[in-house]
């Protein structure tokens, strides 16, 4: 199944869920999210984590409005993408709380990125700034062999010339999977159950697939719906991954001149929280 394989045991019954109630949630959750990371003043040049974090909560703000707005109009079934793009962005954002180095690393793509659009340009013939290309040449001396291809290491082994652009794609700039990431938090489950689940009709798959079509006899019909019980513990995952990212950005905007709104936010995450599981939902993966 899709994500209905991650309907927790201790979630109430359809008729005793209030999907309003959580709409209504999860967009006050996002209006919260939103106002933290407006107005942030801190030593960005200095500070990768609190710069993922805004970056990376930012996205999930938008994602989780754009969740609402598919339930909310009945276009159920896209939402699965947009609740698993949310707990990849999820993993990465807790592995960087967790490993400065890891935020680094997401910051320091940015030499390749450029690298790479210069690269492109120059192939099309367009001016490129030198001493622009100089600095981000320099700065791939320091920040560069992290990512390196297969194949650049394997040129490296083997003593032979590296291509003019021995770089992974952005896609890849973690080196690990998101399975490995969640693994490395020890918080498995997170994939092993909403984020595999939805894996289907992310990918085209035929478990995905075939769960939009209702075969009768000889003739099928597409349903553009999933069950109001998906699609409620879609808008579930949606909640708690964003809800997890800003109490992540909260931990970080100490470090900031919005330090004074850091027990105010706590406060009101804690109360989304609380209002949360007294409309009957139970924590999914929400470590407290």
């Amino acid at each position: 199944m899709l994500i209905e394989v991650y309907v927790m045991s201790n979630i109430a019954e359809p008729d005793d869920i209030n999907l309003r109630k959580l709409l209504d949630k999860s967009i006050e959750l996002a209006n919260l999210s939103d106002d933290m990371c407006q107005d942030v003043e801190f030593k960005f040049i200095d500070d990768d984590q609190t710069l993922m974090a805004l970056a990376f909560v930012s996205k999930e703000t938008d994602l989780l409005r754009s969740l609402c707005t598919l339930i909310e109009n009945k276009h159920h079934r896209d939402g699965q993408l947009i609740a698993r793009s949310m707990l990849e962005g999820l993993g990465h954002l807790l592995l960087a709380s967790k490993d400065p180095n890891y935020a680094h690393k997401w910051r320091a793509y940015v030499f390749v990125a450029d690298f790479k659009l210069i690269l492109e340009k120059e192939g099309k013939h367009e001016v490129v700034d030198p001493l622009y290309k100089l600095h981000i040449i320099k700065q791939l001396d320091t920040e560069g062999k992290q990512f390196y291809s297969t194949k650049a290491r394997k040129a490296l082994q083997d003593d032979q010339a590296l291509l003019p652009d021995p770089y992974k794609n952005e896609n890849k700039w973690a080196g690990m999977d998101i399975a490995a990431i969640y693994k490395r938090l020890e918080r498995q489950e997170i994939y092993d159950s909403a984020y595999r689940d939805m894996s289907g009709w992310v990918h085209w798959g035929i478990s995905g697939l075939t769960k939009a079509i209702d075969f009768k006899d000889t003739n099928i019909q597409y349903k553009s719906q999933l069950s109001d019980v998906t699609a409620r513990n879609t808008l579930i995952v949606g909640f708690e991954a964003m809800w997890e990212a800003a109490r992540v950005l909260n931990s970080f905007l100490i470090k900031t001149k919005k330090a004074h709104l850091v027990p105010r936010f706590d406060k009101n995450l804690s109360k989304l929280l609380d209002d949360y599981r007294n409309a009957g939902f139970t924590l999914s993966f929400i470590k407290i």
